[in-house]
């Protein structure tokens, strides 16, 4: 009782860091806030008709070998993306309220208060872990952002096609959406994240043939620091496949339910 008690107010300020690294988040990328919003406004209001469906399907995935649902959930996700991601995209884009970008002074101001949030946050996470806090009532710590200016887009895609591993083991895919899902991240900024935050001025147009980096993952009530490993494969100087498009900094960045239908392939 008396650890908790003395815990109390320093859970309660590390909440209130992480809930203001969001709000600088979604001010640095008020597009992708946007989106999320419309989209868990839309899961809100059809609460009753998404759990019975997403019922109705584990249902059919019970009794299935691991490689039957694997079956059922690709054909089904590649099917989702063919058939219904434009309709999706259109709602998102009607319902989305469009938000003026931020000075560069002003995003500048705000990715620093971010990048000095985080490591408090980090420090915080790690003194209530000590004393017992268990780890599932803390959420992750985001990744500070040192890459690019904020509010600057990523060139089209990663020049190179790269060979990953994580932690020691190959991923399938050579796109940054196949580390994510190899990682279990939340999404692929995450990753691009991760990246920023181990190369000072990372150049998406010209990496090194090596990228090497660490990234925190939650993992039930513990969180894992995974390794990634990419190296340029030889021979392959192609920067004009699709497979190799990446979500821009306006895209696919929100904390809950921002599917993005571009790393899925037919």
């Amino acid at each position: 009782m008396a650890n908790d008690a003395m815990m109390g107010p320093v859970k309660e300020q590390f909440l209130a860091t992480i809930a203001r690294i969001n709000e600088i988040k979604d001010a640095l990328d008020p597009d992708s806030a946007g989106r999320a919003k419309v989209l868990n406004e839309a899961i809100k209001e059809n609460e009753t008709a998404a759990n019975s469906a997403e019922g109705e399907l584990r249902t059919q995935l019970e009794g299935l070998t691991d490689q039957g649902k694997v079956g059922v959930l690709s054909h089904l996700t590649r099917m989702i993306k063919r058939e219904f991601g434009p309709f999706i995209d259109e709602f998102v884009n009607a319902n989305k309220v469009e938000a003026e970008p931020l000075k560069e002074e002003e995003a500048k101001v705000l990715n620093d208060e971010r990048n000095e949030l985080v490591e408090q946050a980090r420090a915080a996470r790690q003194f209530l872990i000590s004393f017992k806090v268990p780890e599932a009532d803390l959420p992750a710590v985001p990744q500070a952002r040192r890459g690019r200016k904020p509010g600057q887009t990523l060139g089209a895609r990663l020049a190179g096609t790269f060979n990953w591993s994580v932690d020691g083991v190959a991923v399938s895919g050579n796109k940054l959406g196949d580390v994510q899902k190899e990682l279990k991240a939340e999404s692929v900024a995450d990753v691009r994240e991760a990246i920023e935050a181990s190369y000072e001025n990372f150049d998406w147009k010209n990496p090194p043939s090596v990228i090497e980096f660490d990234i925190e993952i939650k993992d039930g009530e513990k969180t894992e620091t995974k390794k990634v490993l990419g190296r340029i494969a030889k021979d392959d100087s192609d920067t004009g496949s699709d497979d190799d498009d990446l979500v821009t900094d306006l895209e696919a960045d929100s904390d809950d339910d921002d599917f993005s239908f571009e790393d899925q392939d037919d």
